[in-house]
């Protein structure tokens, strides 16, 4: 009979660097000898980690190294950003059409005449929203990302702006993974340095809270914000920063009702 998990020996799998706890799933991605539940144990045990954390080979390529080896996939996305439009219509006319390639095999000028007027907004919206929310998904993982699956996707015009629920960005989930060359990508695509998730977090905090030292010089070269500036307000945060605030006028008024009561008690 095949054992169930609560009774599989697990001695032998990874131990977590900070709880010991066995069966870690998240190495560090500047030394690759360190394993963690996630990132809450990673940023635990960094004070100590630190000390031993020696680049490993494949992840000790300086920003130089990085730049040349991307320079033609940066500048095809810089090219796509340009063209970010008619990729985006192609993408529409694509998922319209069942098509497996982007645009099928319709021109521009097919594409262009594909829907009608006022339905061409709506399905490029649709196709906007599926090419960043697979942006998203692509870059938020433990381990490196596929920077030859992100490349397609963004010569396909995809954004880098969509959310998940808390409003970390694919830029930031990068600076917590480590993928500098997928971080190189967005940031080409024009991934916004200042982008805050729902506590007020940027990208380059996160790079700095971490291990991945080479992120943080990427966004300092990118002239990335450290602190939060609250009158930030990215994609999908307007609701979510006014509830906040609304909470807040709502704590302060209970507060003040409680300490009303008690004087005249």
């Amino acid at each position: 009979m095949q054992a169930t998990q609560e009774h599989m020996d697990l001695s032998g799998l990874n131990p977590c660097g900070n709880c010991k706890q066995a069966g870690a799933v998240h190495i560090c991605a500047r030394c690759r000898g360190a394993w963690y539940c996630g990132r809450e144990c990673q940023k635990k045990a960094w004070k100590l980690h630190k000390q031993k954390c020696q680049p490993h080979a494949a992840a000790a390529e300086t920003l130089a190294a990085m730049e040349a080896r991307l320079a033609t996939a940066v500048a095809s996305v810089e090219a796509a950003v340009a063209n970010r439009g008619a990729l985006v219509l192609q993408a529409a006319v694509a998922a319209d059409r069942g098509d497996d390639a982007a645009g099928g095999a319709l021109d521009d000028a097919a594409c262009a005449s594909y829907f009608e007027e006022g339905a061409k907004a709506f399905y490029c919206d649709k196709a906007t929203a599926a090419l960043g929310e697979a942006v998203f998904k692509l870059c938020n993982t433990f381990n490196s990302v596929d920077e030859a699956a992100l490349l397609a996707l963004l010569q396909r015009g995809a954004h880098t702006d969509h959310r998940d629920a808390v409003f970390n960005s694919p830029l930031s989930v990068c600076c917590i993974n480590g993928s500098i060359g997928a971080m190189r990508l967005l940031l080409a695509a024009g991934a916004d340095v200042a982008a805050q998730d729902s506590d007020g977090i940027t990208p380059l905090r996160l790079a700095d809270d971490g291990p991945h030292t080479l992120a943080a010089r990427l966004l300092r070269k990118h002239k990335a914000p450290y602190f939060a500036d609250l009158r930030y307000v990215g994609p999908g945060m307007e609701s979510s920063r006014a509830d906040k605030e609304a909470a807040a006028v709502a704590g302060a008024d209970e507060e003040g009702g409680d300490e009303v009561s008690s004087e005249e008690d």
